[in-house]
């Protein structure tokens, strides 16, 4: 795939748990003994681009080969293509250097829709298998074993190979991305009115909590979105961190060492961002997610100072 750096995920099938390791591609390569070791002893290797080195990537699972070759012809020439079980097949496309998460998730949908791919597996994120390991999937099982994921093709095109018609699918992947997030904003907004919020204290908050967070995809996002909700609502920052620690599911073994850390930069951004929201300005949160926590700290750090001059003033 040509990337300065990869993520490594390494899932223990039965215990479903996930190691991840950022590494450079020669790093890879030198520790393709310990991966083996590591699949042999039931994990599954997974690989991604890592973060900011190749963000224009995105993985369609779950197609057979034909659909490959149909989306070759179509212009979305896949850079690699790794069959990960017989006759089971994920590829790799390169839309562009550099292209925001929302949009690649948005482009991967689109993909994923339009050739029968797992639609569950379409986002920006996603790890693919990593050829030359077994897939350790009970349900792939025979006589012979577990099956290999096996390299299927890879382009001898230029490095940098981008997929013919890339430009029009992030056309389509931007309105769809501008869309949801306007939508989104819309409802977070509207949520002050439609999510009844506990009425007395801690009381009913891990109730609502539980009803909120079924529809989040992880504890972390729930914890952002009701950290959000509770801010404009008019919680205080500590209390909302204070909620979030007693009852955010498994948060203690989640974020086991830096449990403080988390919930301040988690409240904090969550704070700057419902300022944002309540400037009444539409603000796409992809374009600015990355100068939350650099506000949200600058802002701790603020309230610190102010701290310590109002204790020396009361001394």
């Amino acid at each position: 795939m040509s990337c300065d750096a990869y993520e490594i995920g390494i899932r223990d099938y039965v215990e479903k748990k996930m190691m991840i390791r950022a590494w450079s591609p020669s790093k890879v390569i030198e520790s393709v003994p310990w991966l083996k070791r590591m699949n042999l002893m039931c994990n599954d290797i997974f690989i991604k681009p890592a973060p900011g080195s190749e963000t224009g990537i995105i993985l369609i699972d779950d197609i057979d080969y034909d659909t490959v070759e149909q989306m070759k012809m179509d212009g979305y020439e896949p850079i690699v293509v790794v069959e990960t079980s017989p006759k089971n097949y994920q590829a790799w496309i390169r839309l562009g250097k550099s292209v925001q998460e929302g949009v690649r998730t948005e482009a991967a949908i689109l993909l994923a829709e339009e050739y029968g791919g797992d639609r569950n597996s379409a986002h920006a994120l996603h790890f693919g298998r990593l050829a030359g390991f077994t897939n350790r999937k009970s349900e792939h099982t025979t006589a012979r074993g577990q099956p290999w994921a096996l390299l299927a093709y890879a382009t001898d095109l230029k490095p940098n190979f981008v997929a013919s018609s890339a430009e029009k699918l992030l056309g389509e992947a931007v309105m769809a991305h501008e869309d949801k997030e306007r939508a989104s904003n819309e409802r977070m907004v509207q949520a002050r009115a439609s999510i009844p919020l506990p009425s007395e204290g801690y009381g009913s908050f891990a109730k609502w909590y539980k009803a909120f967070s079924s529809n989040a995809r992880s504890p972390s996002e729930a914890d952002w979105k009701l950290s959000v909700i509770a801010l404009m609502n008019g919680y205080g920052i500590d209390i909302v961190r204070q909620l979030i620690m007693e009852h955010s599911t498994g948060l203690q073994d989640r974020k086991k060492g830096h449990v403080e850390d988390y919930l301040a930069r988690t409240v904090g951004k969550a704070e700057i961002w419902v300022e944002m929201l309540a400037s009444g300005v539409f603000v796409e949160y992809e374009k600015v997610k990355h100068k939350l926590l650099r506000l949200a700290q600058e802002r701790a750090r603020e309230r610190e100072r102010e701290g310590n001059r109002r204790q020396l003033t009361a001394e």
